[in-house]
């Protein structure tokens, strides 16, 4: 009886061992990882000149003041204009620092004016051509994409022009021109097509200060706090391959 028992006991035993033996070497029966997402690449390159170029829209604000006596300006608006770019500069790691030159468009510059029971509105036309240092630091390339933070500082060359007061100072057609400190501060992102071109999104913050003034010797007129908000889709060309290019 032991013996029965033993071999009763033993076979299914044996049974169990050679099905899983078999269910191992089955085709299918390793179930490899799925592969792992990449998240974070590194850097685009350790060093590289380039060149850019960009086109832009600028959403503009600015606030009127007049010489005049008893007068209420109100509903200022700077309209908003087209910004076009070119540049070069040069990446060092994560750190890349270019010179920009920009034209802006002119732009219509407005207010509504009251003085007594006399009102109007009064206009001139503003245009800046900028040239800035700017520097970024690149965050690293994240499927793909680079994003990026900097700042600029510089000076725009700004012609202020067309002016119609309709009655306030000063007499119409008055224009004037100025050299004007300018600072930026720019976030995007980055995405290589090629090992040499990168599409370039970002947005850019503009502060002009006051443009200059429109007077004579009946009075003066002013666009005051000059700044805008710029959305900019460009393209920047390095001389050599973009290390990391996806």
């Amino acid at each position: 009886m032991s013996r029965m028992r033993s071999l009763m006991l033993g076979v299914p035993l044996a049974v169990l061992a050679v099905t899983a033996g078999q269910a191992a070497d089955m085709p299918g029966g390793d179930y490899p990882l799925p592969p792992e997402q990449p998240r974070f690449s590194g850097f685009r390159a350790l060093h590289g000149w380039y060149l850019r170029g960009d086109i832009g829209y600028r959403f503009s604000t600015a606030t009127a003041e007049t010489s005049a006596a008893a007068t209420t300006l109100s509903d200022d608006k700077l309209d908003g204009t087209a910004s076009f770019t070119l540049g070069g500069g040069l990446k060092l790691n994560w750190f890349r620092t270019d010179l920009t030159l920009d034209y802006a468009a002119p732009a219509k510059f407005h207010t509504n004016w009251t003085t007594g029971a006399a009102s109007g509105e009064a206009s001139a036309r503003v245009q800046s051509t900028m040239l800035l240092a700017n520097g970024y630091f690149d965050l690293g390339t994240w499927y793909g994409f680079t994003p990026y933070v900097g700042a600029g500082v510089g000076t725009s060359f700004m012609r202020v022009s067309g002016y119609e007061g309709n009655g306030l100072p000063p007499v119409d057609g008055a224009s004037t021109t100025g050299w004007r400190f300018t600072y930026a501060g720019m976030a995007g992102f980055a995405f290589a097509v090629s090992p040499n071109l990168l599409v370039d999104v970002g947005y850019r913050y503009l502060n002009f200060g006051d443009a200059p003034v429109l007077e004579d010797a009946t009075g003066s007129f002013k666009a005051k706090d000059v700044a805008a908000h710029e959305v900019r889709i460009g393209l920047r060309w390095y001389f050599d391959d973009i290390g990391g290019f996806r």
